[in-house]
C-alpha cells in the first residue's frame, strides 16, 4: 500500500469519526426557573430565596425607600426593596430575592429583576379596607372620613380614615411621593371631609395602614 492510499484512508476515518461525534453530542437545555405565586411566597419562612412575577403598582422610590416598589399578581402583593432600578408602573417583572421583613412587613431583599413582555396595563385597585389578607396590594378606601389630619416632618402627613362598620385605618403619605401636606390642604381637604383614597395596604408595627398614592378624591 502506498503512502498516498494510507493518507486517504486515514482522512476518511477521521471525517467519519467527527460526524459520529457530532451526531451523538447531547443538547443542553436552559434550566427552567421555578416561579411562585406571591401568596405562596408570602407564606414562606424568612430568609428563603424565591422567584415571583407581577405587575409593578408603584413608582420606584414609593414612600421614600430608595428605588423600591410594589408588585402584584392575581394572588397578592409584595414590596421589592432595591436601591436602583428602571421599572415603571404597569411593567411586568420577574423578581428573585430573599424573603425578609421590616417593621413586620414582608419584602424581597437583594433582588435580581428581569423585565418581561407586557402590555403596560396597570393593576386596578380593589375597593376595600385594609386587612391581614391584602397586605402589599393596591386598594381604594371608599367614602372614608378624614380624622386627625397631622403634618409630619418634611411635609409628609397622615390621618385616620373612619367609616361606619369598618375598623379605623391610618393613611400615610410620604412627601417623597411628590405630594405633600401643603398641596393636600391647598386642594381643600381637611378633617371631617369624606374622601376616596388609593394606596398600598400595609401593617407596619402592627397598625393597619394605607400608604397613599398621590392625592385623595
Amino acid at each position: 500500500m502506498t503512502k498516498r492510499k494510507k493518507l486517504q484512508q486515514t482522512t476518511k476515518f477521521l471525517a467519519a469519526t467527527a460526524l459520529v461525534t457530532t451526531a451523538i453530542a447531547p443538547t443542553v437545555q436552559a434550566e427552567e426557573v421555578s416561579v411562585s405565586t406571591i401568596a405562596d411566597a408570602r407564606a414562606l419562612e424568612l430568609k428563603q430565596t424565591v422567584t415571583v412575577e407581577g405587575v409593578v403598582t408603584t413608582a420606584p422610590g414609593f414612600a421614600g425607600s430608595n428605588q423600591s416598589f410594589y408588585i402584584q399578581d392575581a394572588t397578592g402583593g409584595m414590596f421589592v426593596y432595591v436601591k436602583e432600578t428602571d421599572v415603571n408602573i404597569g411593567d411586568k417583572v420577574r423578581v428573585t430575592g430573599s424573603l425578609a421583613a421590616y417593621k413586620g412587613e414582608l419584602q424581597l431583599s437583594n433582588p435580581t429583576i428581569e423585565q418581561l413582555p407586557s402590555t403596560g396595563e396597570q393593576v386596578t385597585p380593589v375597593e376595600e379596607t385594609v386587612t391581614a389578607d391584602n397586605q402589599g396590594e393596591l386598594i381604594t378606601l371608599k367614602g372614608v372620613k378624614i380624622s386627625g389630619l397631622t403634618k409630619l416632618d418634611y411635609g409628609s402627613f397622615e390621618f385616620v380614615a373612619k367609616k361606619d362598620e369598618q375598623d379605623d385605618v391610618v393613611v400615610k403619605l410620604d412627601n417623597r411621593s411628590g405630594y405633600d401636606y401643603d398641596k393636600f390642604v391647598a386642594a381643600g381637604f381637611n378633617s371631617g371631609d369624606v374622601v376616596d383614597v388609593t394606596g398600598i395596604a400595609g401593617n407596619p408595627d402592627g397598625t393597619f395602614t394605607l400608604k397613599a398614592i398621590g392625592e385623595a378624591a
